[in-house]
């Protein structure tokens, strides 16, 4: 399914801690509307940030986490904020069907 032209540009949140990522969020204002949170974010406050970005400011957010776990494990962790999760080329079939 092809994306809507505003959605086709992901800005990647590889920044400090999730205060920086808020800042530059703040400053490309409406400019961007989805952003990319990774996995060295996500211990940086990265899942606050995903849910104020979404949650307040209206964004799409992509989970860059590549997980490997069981099914049940990584369909609770994509559960939400995410728009859009990716899964390794190794991710068991049950995994994909979770997802």
């Amino acid at each position: 399914m092809p994306l809507p032209a505003d959605n086709r540009l992901i800005i990647a949140l590889d920044v400090p801690d999730a205060v920086a990522g808020l800042q530059l969020a703040e400053t490309l204002g409406d400019a961007v509307s989805f952003y990319k949170i990774g996995l060295g974010m996500l211990t940086g406050g990265g899942l606050a940030l995903a849910n104020e970005l979404k949650g307040e400011l209206g964004k799409r957010i992509f989970l860059d986490l590549k997980l490997f776990d069981i099914p049940a494990t990584i369909e609770a962790a994509v559960t939400s904020p995410a728009g859009m999760v990716n899964l390794e080329a190794v991710a068991t079939p049950q995994v994909v069907a979770t997802t």
